[in-house]
């Protein structure tokens, strides 16, 4: 009896370090981007079936709709299992996302957000179309990757409605990255 105690508390322990130890890689943050963390699942998407912790980083000109910056951001969904998400997963995701938290924050009872996606490996690259609840109230469409990493553990999401060839897509990639 008591080594059956011994080995169930070993092995929720276990699953206790590795869990924190996930969650305790950051996302980097440049001077003057803004951070916010969500906890999984999202309030505005409760149809996305995962836990975990999303981090968010927003560029100085996020909420500007004169800025080149305007609406380019990255968050990153740390898992606390792994997944081994679909290409059908990760679209039916992002539209449950935009639709979720463009409709609660714009109001709108329908935001009919779709969107188009490659996948090469275990890097995404794709366009969206949606309504931009936070500033225009209008047509909103991002250009984004999504990385796949620590095998299903990780996932890296950058986006921007500027072209992939803008400089914006030098900071998101090469600044807003992963840090132990």
């Amino acid at each position: 009896m008591k080594t059956k105690n011994i080995i169930a508390l070993i092995s929720l322990s276990l699953v206790f370090i590795f869990n924190t130890a996930a969650q305790q890689k950051q996302v980097n943050l440049p001077a003057g981007w803004r951070a916010e963390e969500i906890k999984l699942p999202l309030s505005f998407a409760p149809d996305i079936p995962i836990t975990g912790l999303e981090e968010v980083r927003f560029a100085p000109g996020w909420g500007d709709a004169e800025s080149e910056e305007y609406f380019s951001y990255a968050f990153v969904w740390f898992l606390d299992d792994p997944n081994d998400l679909t290409i059908e997963d990760l679209e039916y995701f992002l539209i449950a996302y935009f639709d979720g938290i463009m409709g609660m924050v714009g109001g709108f009872e329908e935001v009919g957000t779709f969107t188009s996606l490659q996948q090469n490996g275990d890097f995404y690259k794709g366009e969206l179309n949606t309504l931009d609840g936070f500033f225009t109230k209008s047509e909103l469409i991002l250009n984004f990757t999504i990385e796949r990493l620590e095998e299903g553990k990780v996932w890296f999401f950058r986006l921007s409605p500027q072209p992939m060839d803008h400089a914006i897509w030098e900071q998101l990639n090469d600044e807003i990255r992963l840090v132990d």
